[in-house]
């Protein structure tokens, strides 16, 4: 269970274990260890290509033989303060290689911003991208990106789904002023539209 927690030194995503936070703009590998196919290629295609308003999903990012990326997407939430969540999909052909908040629509106006991507389970990446302090959200352009996550296709396969978890694996907050209020939106407001990798 996440839970999003706020108090006068900041506002941290909690996400269900005790994580080792790492620097903004880093990110936690995962799995590893697997030896990969020579020559294996891989790609990765987001599942709604034309987002609509309160959406978070994931498009395809660069990649290079078997390392793709998903850039995890926000469109239409204003005041967007931060988001903790989980992508699950099949650990048996891919792991987590690393993440990166270069880019990400949340680090602007000199807010501290903690970003976090750590591979829990093969499988399970716990996610959390938020701004810190007494600080007021961000209204995307339209859609902009918050965090980008980078894999490794550890076999091939026709098809290894990548989703957001359910509604009790994820949070997101909005903040409309700095004074601290940042109320939890409701899941059903909101569409988590993940994708699909192939490797071969």
């Amino acid at each position: 269970m996440m839970r999003f927690r706020k108090n006068g030194f900041g506002a941290l995503i909690v996400l269900g274990i005790l994580l080792t936070l790492t620097t903004a703009c880093g990110g936690g590998g995962g799995g590893g260890g697997a030896v990969i196919p020579p020559g294996l290629v891989a790609a990765f295609a987001g599942g709604n290509p034309t987002p609509g308003a309160m959406t978070i999903n994931m498009t395809s990012g660069p990649s290079n033989g078997s390392t793709f990326s998903i850039l995890v997407n926000v469109t239409g939430i204003p005041d967007f303060f931060g988001a903790a969540f989980r992508v699950t999909f099949n650990g048996a052909t891919a792991s987590l290689a690393g993440s990166s908040a270069a880019g990400s629509f949340i680090d602007v106006g000199g807010a501290t911003v903690n970003f976090n991507a750590v591979e829990s389970t093969p499988g399970t990446v716990l996610v959390n991208a938020t701004r810190q302090g007494m600080v007021a959200g961000v209204s995307p352009a339209a859609t902009d990106l918050l965090i980008t996550l980078t894999f490794n296709a550890d076999a091939a396969t026709g098809g290894n789904v990548f989703t957001f978890g359910t509604a009790a694996d994820r949070e997101v907050r909005t903040c409309a002023t700095a004074n601290g209020v940042c109320p939890a939106l409701n899941d059903n407001m909101l569409t988590w539209s993940g994708g699909t990798m192939v490797a071969n």
